[in-house]
């Protein structure tokens, strides 16, 4: 609500046009100046007289030119200036429900939050050159860990209970995940079972969802496991690795051994910052943040996943 009142373009106006602004001055004072050289009454070679004045003439004329080609450039930029603004205004003030999947107003996530959550990180520049399906990534993993956040879920894999969070009461925590984030949510009576949403996840499970939610994998793609899913979008048409950590770009899913996470920007110390559900503070507490706030191993860059669709892009 707050982002529709702002004055985006008083806000960012001086920006691109005063060097051009300054530049006309400085012509302006030049031309002055030569209206007021006086050429000598006692030269004795009129034609020498003749060439300095048409010398003037041209020199005006050339300058009344530039100053022409300088106002245009001014007019061009500072429209160019209002449609670069008005595009960031559009997207703070964005309607992102269609973007994000699984969207329900019982979930009482505000959906601005979500949106400007996300630009903050990005950066409303970077933002505005994301394509959309990037955008999509980012707004699903916000909404998606603002509900797992706000709703406690827990920590579990199912290869072994080993990565399961025992202080959660075995009454109200069933050993189990979901194949998409809307079957986590709710509690339906089915065959005297009263809780068909598990209410867990894990690394692999949080970034299916956010992928599926975001409409780039389908539900039979759905991996718990973070070596299988990272296979999945190996082998999955429209994505490409990423080898090289200096072209991460946010929405980028990264890749390890055993672990699978989503990509968003850097901090002021350049640490990598990440959504994420690898373990229980993760889970509750991390989203988006870096490992060094939230307990973690630090693990260097492996490997990366970007969904280019149709975009004849080049693998790394």
């Amino acid at each position: 609500m707050g982002v529709q009142n702002v004055d985006i373009h008083t806000s960012f106006k001086a920006g691109i046009t005063n060097s051009l602004k300054d530049a006309k001055d400085s012509i302006f004072v030049s031309k002055n100046e030569i209206f007021d050289i006086k050429i000598p009454n006692d030269f004795n070679n009129i034609n020498l007289i003749s060439d300095a004045q048409d010398m003037i003439s041209n020199t005006i004329n050339l300058i009344n030119d530039a100053i022409f080609k300088i106002d245009s450039c001014v007019n061009d930029m500072e429209n160019a200036e209002i449609q670069v603004l008005n595009m960031k205004y559009n997207e703070l003030t964005r309607n992102v429900i269609n973007d994000i999947g699984g969207y329900d107003e019982k979930d009482k996530i505000n959906q601005n939050d979500v949106l400007l959550n996300v630009i903050k990180v990005v950066g409303i520049n970077k933002w505005v050159s994301l394509n959309e399906n990037k955008k999509k990534i980012l707004l699903n993993a916000d909404y998606i860990h603002k509900y797992m956040e706000k709703n406690k879920y827990t920590y579990c894999v199912l290869e072994n209970d080993r990565g399961d969070e025992y202080n959660i009461d075995i009454r109200e925590h069933r050993h189990g995940l979901n194949k998409t984030f809307e079957e986590s949510k709710y509690e339906n009576e089915q065959n005297g079972d009263i809780n068909k949403g598990y209410r867990n996840t894990c690394c692999a499970t949080y970034v299916s969802w956010v992928l599926e939610d975001a409409g780039l994998i389908d539900k039979e793609k759905y991996r718990c496991g973070a070596d299988d899913l990272q296979l999945v979008l190996k082998n999955e048409n429209g994505w490409i690795e990423i080898k090289d950590e200096k072209e991460l770009e946010p929405g980028d899913i990264l890749g390890y051994s055993s672990h699978i996470e989503i990509y968003i920007g850097n901090d002021e110390n350049n640490q990598k910052i990440l959504y994420n559900a690898g373990s229980g503070e993760w889970i509750r507490e991390g989203g988006p943040d870096t490992r060094e706030n939230i307990t973690g191993e630090l693990k260097p860059f492996k490997v990366a996943y970007r969904y280019v669709g149709d975009e004849q892009e080049i693998e790394s």
